[in-house]
């Protein structure tokens, strides 16, 4: 009966992303070692129970996640994520942050504003984000939305209104 238990334990889903981030973390033979256990990230649970006392079970659609991608696995580092949790917390993601445009968007009641990340604006306006880029191109407004503007360089919107100000006098 003991030996039934371990093995259902070892076939979870739990199991395998601990025994998967330790690789990581202390086999040089593995693939991926290079960017873990090769950067200095370090596998600090000394179990699987405690591993599992810290995590609890994995909800569907996530897996292991380091809160600090630069930490180690450790019980204040850990988490279940989902792909697009994940995804924002990439080391490519983390350095692009400081190369991403940033956009002027009209909103639907004539208001300038400065948004750096499209993809969250869209989900958070609920808009079709290749519908609103496409308004920088025809001219056209999506669902009130505009772009007005892409920011290539830091540039002051103060003076972008005051253009538009001037145009409209």
């Amino acid at each position: 009966m003991q030996i039934a238990k371990s093995i259902n334990r070892k076939a979870t889903p739990e199991y395998m992303a601990f025994v998967d981030a330790r690789r990581r973390c202390e086999q040089p033979s593995r693939v991926q070692y290079r960017l873990y256990g090769g950067r200095g990230i370090k596998f600090l649970f000394k179990d699987f129970e405690e591993f599992c006392s810290v995590l609890g079970k994995k909800p569907e659609k996530h897996s292991l996640d380091r809160i600090d991608n630069d930490g180690h696995y450790c019980a204040n580092n850990v988490k279940w994520s989902t792909q697009s949790e994940q995804n924002k917390n990439r080391r490519s993601e983390i350095l692009n942050k400081s190369k991403a445009l940033d956009w002027l968007i009209q909103t639907p009641d004539n208001q300038i504003i400065k948004v750096h990340n499209m993809s969250n604006f869209c989900k958070e306006n609920n808009l079709c984000k290749e519908n609103l880029h496409s308004t920088l191109r025809t001219g056209w407004k999506h669902a009130g939305f505009k772009v007005v503007k892409k920011l290539g360089k830091p540039e002051v919107i103060a003076a972008y209104q005051a253009e538009v100000a001037a145009r409209n006098a």
